[in-house]
């Protein structure tokens, strides 16, 4: 069975796309197998990694829009990414309808998640939308680690609190870390001690800020593994492993 991670926040525009997909990379490097899911309105995740794709014009035909509605079941709508070395299950339009279905028709939840954990894989990680809404509580309890990345903003601190608030109004008992991501090294220490201050779990690495990681990312392809920044998410990925 894969273990399952979810790239979470509250608030969008804090780099969990980025996460995932560098996580993503790092694990391929150690020989595992991956796959990404896109959990995300935007599609950035999908854009990125598909961008280069020979048949990127028919995602809209088979993506997880099209396996929530029964036309395809999960393992008939993986793509692969050459260049990042990962799959992934792409997300094309507005997929707010997850949420709405799995409030609507709980055998959707158990369905998906059968499906989900039966794919042969060793790690599946999630690009969640950054909403507390039935998606995200699907991936919370399905997955075995929530990452939840921490950029200089503090005020993301007030958003992991309500995620871990969403988590526990469940009951489930999925861990969820704090990543501090795009931040200066400068900022490093300060972050440390506003994570811990609250009392909240906190990865050993991080993804520290770097213009190859913002470059990749909007000429949509994989970060150089000779670059220094490949290094944050390796370091990030010998944690998970050590960890799920």
């Amino acid at each position: 069975m894969p273990k399952i991670i979810c790239i979470i926040a509250n608030k969008g525009g804090c780099s969990k796309t980025t996460v995932s997909s560098g996580l993503g990379q790092a694990l391929v490097g150690f020989g595992k197998s991956v796959l990404l899911v896109d959990l995300d309105n935007n599609n950035n995740l999908s854009d990125i990694a598909l961008d280069s794709h020979p048949e990127s014009n028919l995602i809209h035909k088979r993506n997880l829009t099209t396996a929530i509605s029964g036309a395809h079941a999960l393992d008939e709508v993986i793509w692969d990414t050459k260049l990042h070395g990962f799959d992934i299950i792409p997300t094309y339009g507005i997929i707010n309808d997850f949420s709405f279905k799995l409030n609507m028709d709980p055998s959707l939840e158990i369905r998906i998640s059968e499906e989900l954990k039966s794919l042969r894989y060793d790690y599946i990680i999630l690009d969640v939308n950054p909403l507390l809404n039935e998606t995200t509580r699907f991936a919370i309890k399905n997955s075995d680690i929530g990452i939840a990345p921490l950029e200089e903003d503090t005020q993301n601190l007030d958003g992991i609190s309500d995620l871990i608030n969403f988590r526990n109004s469940f009951k489930f008992k999925t861990p969820i870390k704090v990543l501090r991501s795009n931040i200066s090294k400068a900022k490093e220490e300060f972050m440390k001690e506003m994570v811990l201050g609250r009392e909240l779990l906190l990865f050993d690495s991080v993804i520290y800020t770097n213009a190859s990681i913002k470059t990749a990312k909007n000429i949509r392809q994989p970060i150089s593994n000779k670059n220094e920044a490949f290094g944050y998410f390796t370091s990030l990925a010998k944690e998970i492993i050590n960890e799920i």
